[in-house]
């Protein structure tokens, strides 16, 4: 007899399926296992203000802190929420939730304000989904 149960086999399937994040805790909603020196820590979704690239890893900030993670920033964006998080830059997301407010800049670039006082570069390359997400394209 095995001493792994059949839900916890489901729920790394479902860690899995979903890069990392978790959301087997009823309640808690998804979660993601970073690690930190040489521990691993669960963080909420919801609590990850943005994302950087950093050459093959992803840098996920949350909670005052950065989680180095294995992985694209195009696949941490869909997998963190594509609805809730945008991506802003080439090396960056940023949770929507989080955004204080977004500020013209030099040469149709913008700057995100998040609640925390983080200043994010958004290029104008990007601009446009932001216009169109929120219905300012006339």
């Amino acid at each position: 007899m095995s001493s792994i149960s059949s839900r916890a086999v489901a729920a790394a399937r479902g860690s899995r399926a979903n890069g990392g994040a978790d959301s087997s805790r009823s309640g808690s909603g998804p979660r993601l296992l970073v690690r930190k020196e040489r521990s691993l820590r669960f963080i909420r979704t919801d609590d990850v203000r943005w994302v950087e690239a950093d050459g093959n890893y992803i840098r996920v900030h949350a909670h005052g802190e950065s989680y180095r993670m294995r992985g694209t920033l195009a696949a941490a964006t869909e997998k963190l929420g594509a609805d809730r998080f945008m991506r802003i830059h080439r090396s960056s997301s940023v949770n929507l939730d989080h955004v204080a407010e977004i500020c013209p800049w030099f040469s149709g670039d913008y700057l995100v304000v998040l609640n925390d006082g983080t200043r994010l570069r958004m290029s104008r390359s990007y601009r446009k989904e932001l216009e169109t997400r929120f219905g300012l394209l006339e």
